[in-house]
């Protein structure tokens, strides 16, 4: 989930939507910087790691959101990125129980489709309106239906993310 920290402050407000964002964390040591940056300030050359100023000097306009301070000093309060991971995850883990998910952080998984790309693969209907014609009538090499087997799978795991995308947009409007 890229720039998720990022995602989660556009999310919690929205005027902040289709700005440039950046996320600090302060550190104990007294070195601080950024931890995700929006998609809207990458064009302007930021980058994770680099401190407010470096930010501000490339993107002016960029709304930096300070991760809270924990409990401790040394200790960052991530709670509300957790719940929103949790929030992430759940959908995730609902698209289809053939799906393996594995969770690596607040902000990375592993989804493992095999076998419901195969499952769907398996099914006529799945996709009823795509084929591929090559305008050949004789018998297709082993090069020429893996491609196509590609383009299928491809086009398969293009629904699977169509699919996540509407259910997290819709547990966002509940």
């Amino acid at each position: 989930m890229d720039c998720f920290y990022a995602q989660v402050e556009q999310r919690d407000k929205p005027s902040l939507w289709g700005k440039p964002v950046g996320v600090l964390q302060y550190s104990a040591n007294g070195q601080s910087g950024l931890i995700a940056v929006s998609y809207e300030a990458r064009p302007f050359g930021v980058k994770r790691g680099m401190t407010a100023n470096q930010c501000k000097e490339l993107c002016p306009d960029i709304e930096i959101c300070l991760v809270p301070q924990g409990e401790y000093a040394d200790k960052a309060d991530i709670q509300k990125y957790r719940d929103a991971s949790a929030e992430v995850f759940a959908v995730l883990g609902s698209i289809d129980s053939r799906i393996i998910l594995e969770k690596a952080s607040v902000d990375e998984a592993f989804l493992d489709c095999t076998a419901y790309v195969e499952s769907r693969l398996l099914d006529p209907a799945c996709l009823p309106t795509s084929f591929i014609v090559d305008g050949k009538e004789d018998e297709k090499d082993e090069d020429e239906t893996e491609g196509e087997d590609n383009c299928v799978m491809i086009m398969l795991i293009r629904i699977i993310h169509v699919q996540m995308k509407r259910k997290l947009w819709m547990k966002r409007l509940d």
